[in-house]
């Protein structure tokens, strides 16, 4: 029995048609569930992985595909689990799979965690391929690579490069789109917490949307 099959079982022991339906309810009907909320699903990927171990690094990327490609999203949260674990040694060419990730079965719960962890530690390590990888993540025009263009930053902390990320932020500009709004909002009071003054002045002369603006000055806002 391979390692996928035998998640699955482990999984599907635990699950639970009421949380099930709950679950699948709360990201729109869009994903199928087990029914396993996150601490049930953490104990038994974690006693999965102490039965089966972890993939082996060079394995590690086709055996998340693997678990991307299963309906059930509790697999692509434990995709997420390995993806951690291993997100300080990814390699140059992990960037396809990274993206590939961000594009099939997107929704907000798995895009934040790739933009923000595996993308920002990406770039950390590489960051030879942030300008050309980024600009083509908002070139495509799809709203999941330009949300983790936008987000892949905002753990950067000093090291966020502002002129980059205001070109983005550019480039939506009069976006409709409510998670590319929400994302630009989000980074914008990331940012606050270290430059209000900078943040608060861009506010006032960007034609942001309304939710951007709200997003960006609740730091500041509560502060005054």
């Amino acid at each position: 029995m391979d390692y996928i099959d035998s998640l699955r079982i482990l999984l599907a022991e635990k699950s639970d048609d009421s949380n099930a339906k709950a679950m699948s309810k709360y990201l729109r009907n869009l994903f199928p569930f087990f029914g396993l909320k996150s601490p049930v699903r953490r104990a038994v990927f974690k006693n999965f992985i102490k039965e089966y171990d972890w993939p082996q690094r060079d394995d590690l990327m086709l055996v998340v595909k693997s678990m991307w490609d299963q309906k059930e999203r509790e697999f692509h949260h434990c995709g997420v689990e390995l993806l951690t674990k291993f997100q300080k040694k990814l390699e140059k060419e992990d960037i396809a799979y990274i993206e590939y990730f961000i594009l099939n079965n997107s929704w907000w719960d798995t895009v934040d965690f790739l933009a923000i962890n595996i993308s920002g530690n990406y770039f950390k390590s590489y960051p030879d391929q942030i300008q050309d990888t980024t600009q083509q993540w908002m070139d495509s025009e799809n709203i999941w690579l330009q949300r983790s263009a936008i987000l892949f930053q905002l753990k950067y902390r000093e090291a966020t490069n502002k002129d980059l990320l205001l070109k983005y932020i550019k480039q939506v500009e009069g976006s409709k789109e409510f998670f590319i709004n929400k994302a630009i909002g989000w980074i914008l009071r990331e940012i606050s917490k270290r430059e209000p003054k900078f943040v608060e002045d861009y506010v006032k002369n960007t034609n942001l949307a309304n939710l951007s603006k709200r997003e960006a000055m609740k730091v500041i806002n509560k502060i005054k």
